[in-house]
C-alpha cells in the first residue's frame, strides 16, 4: 500500500543521495566479524555516583496474556537457553517486564496492521535478511503480544551507491510512547501512525540513514548532515545526529569520540565539547547512546593498548557515561555483538544481544539478566518506553 501523504509534503535540503557506507550496514558488518569477548561480567561503581552498590533485583517468569489468533509472542516462566538460530545461549535469571519472555516471530502469523491498527506498540521486530536484497517485513508488538504487520508506507532496504544496503527498521525507529515509527528512506523519511495504520512522507533529499525521535520531531541522519524534519518547517541541526544521547530535548546531549580516540559530551544550545575521563582509546560506537538522568549508556568498541598501538583485538564494552562529571567506567560484556535499547530504570539497561536476546545490565552491581529470547531468526530491535 503506498504511502499517504500528509497536508503537504515537507522538504529540506540535502546532499548526494548516496554515502559510502551507511551507519546501519556498518553495524550489521561489525556484527558479521564480531570477536566473542570471553570471561565473567565485570561489575563497577557508576562514576561519582557514591553509596554502595546493591545486589541486582531479579524475578522469574514472563508477562504478557495470551492472544486469541495463534499470534502470539509469549514465553514460559524462567530463562529460556536456546533459540532457533545460533549456539544454546547462557542461562540467566530471568527478568519481568512487559516484554514476553519470548518472542516467538512469526510474519506470516501477524495481522495487516492497515486492518487492525494497535492503541500502542510494545516493540517493533524486523527479522535479519538472509539475502542482501531480501526484504523482512517490519513487525509491531501490541500490548496483547498479537503481531501486526506494517503494510503501509512502501518500506524497502535502502541501498547505497557502492550497493550497500540497509534494513528498514532501527533502534531508533518506534517513538517512546509507542505509538508512531519513523524509518529512513532514500529522498524521504516516512512515520507510520500505529494507532491508525497511516502513513505519511516527509521529503528529506540525500541518502537518508536513521530516524530518531525527538519529542514530535525525527532526526535525520546523513553523512556528515543531520535534519530536523516531520515539524512546520525541517532545519539543519548543527550536531550528528548518530551522536545524540536519546531522548532528545530541548536541549541536546552528544556522545561522540574525538580526533585523540576519547569521549566527548558536547551540549546544543552551545556546542560545548568536555572530553570524558576514563574514556580512552576508543575505536568507534555500535549504536546510539541513551541516557538517563545523569547517566549515559553506549557500546564501543575500545583499542587493546594505544590505538596506534593496539596489543590485541579490540573488544565490544559497555561505556556509563556520568554525565555531570565528565566521567566514565567500563563493563566488559560475554556478548560481542550488543547495543543500547535504552534504559529499563535509572539503574537498568537494556541490551539487544546479537538480535537473539534483550538483557538487563545492573549498574549496582553488574549483573546481567534476561528480558526476552527470540526464538525465531535473529531480528533487529526498537522498544517503547514500556519495554525500556
Amino acid at each position: 500500500m503506498a504511502a499517504e501523504q500528509g497536508d503537504g509534503v515537507d522538504v529540506v535540503s540535502g546532499g548526494p543521495s548516496s554515502a559510502p557506507l551507511p551507519r546501519r550496514t556498518r553495524l550489521l558488518v561489525l556484527a558479521a566479524v564480531a570477536v566473542v569477548v570471553a570471561g565473567a561480567v565485570v561489575a563497577f561503581a557508576r562514576c561519582s555516583a557514591g553509596g554502595t552498590p546493591q545486589a541486582a533485583s531479579t524475578s522469574a517468569g514472563p508477562t504478557g496474556g495470551p492472544a486469541s489468533d495463534g499470534s502470539a509472542a509469549t514465553g514460559a516462566a524462567g530463562s529460556p537457553s536456546t533459540s532457533a538460530a545460533g549456539p544454546p545461549l547462557p542461562s540467566r535469571p530471568q527478568e519481568v517486564t512487559e516484554l514476553p519472555a519470548r518472542l516467538t516471530v512469526d510474519p506470516a502469523a501477524a495481522a495487516p496492521l492497515s486492518a487492525r491498527p494497535v492503541t500502542r506498540a510494545r516493540a517493533l521486530v524486523q527479522p535479519r535478511a538472509d539475502e542482501p536484497d531480501a526484504n523482512p517485513p517490519v513487525l509491531a508488538l501490541a500490548e496483547d503480544n498479537t503481531w501486526r504487520r506494517l503494510d503501509v508506507g512502501d518500506l524497502r532496504p535502502a541501498v547505497d551507491a557502492a550497493g550497500n544496503p540497509q534494513p528498514v527498521l532501527d533502534v531508533t525507529s518506534l517513538s517512546p510512547d509507542g505509538r508512531r515509527a519513523a524509518f529512513a528512506q532514500p529522498d524521504k523519511v516516512v512515520i507510520v501512525d500505529l494507532t491508525t495504520g497511516r502513513a505519511r512522507t516527509v521529503a528529506v533529499p540525500g541518502f537518508n540513514e536513521n530516524a530518531a525521535w525527538s519529542g514530535e520531531q525525527v532526526l535525520v541522519t546523513q553523512s556528515g548532515r543531520t535534519y530536523l524534519a516531520g515539524g512546520p518547517s525541517p532545519a539543519a541541526a548543527p550536531y550528528a545526529g548518530d551522536d545524540v544521547l536519546l531522548p532528545a530535548g530541548a536541549t541536546v546531549s552528544t556522545l561522540s569520540i574525538g580526533p585523540d580516540h576519547q569521549a566527548r559530551l558536547g551540549r546544543w544550545p552551545g556546542g560545548d565539547q568536555t572530553p570524558v575521563r576514563g574514556a580512552t582509546d576508543l575505536m568507534s560506537w555500535s549504536g546510539p547512546g541513551w541516557r538517563s538522568g545523569d547517566l549515559a549508556a553506549r557500546v564501543a568498541s575500545v583499542s587493546s593498548g594505544p590505538v596506534a598501538a593496539p596489543t590485541g583485538p579490540p573488544t565490544t564494552r559497555l561505556v556509563l557515561v556520568n554525565t555531570a562529571a565528565a566521567t566514565a567506567s567500563f563493563a566488559d560484556l560475554p556478548v560481542a555483538d550488543i547495543r543500547v535499547l535504552g534504559w529499563r530504570d535509572p539503574s537498568t539497561v537494556l541490551l539487544d544481544a546479537g538480535g537473539r536476546q534483550v538483557l538487563a545490565y545492573h549498574t549496582s552491581g553488574g549483573s546481567l539478566t534476561t528480558v526476552s529470547t527470540v526464538t525465531g531468526p535473529p531480528a533487529l530491535l526498537s522498544l517503547a518506553d514500556g519495554g525500556r
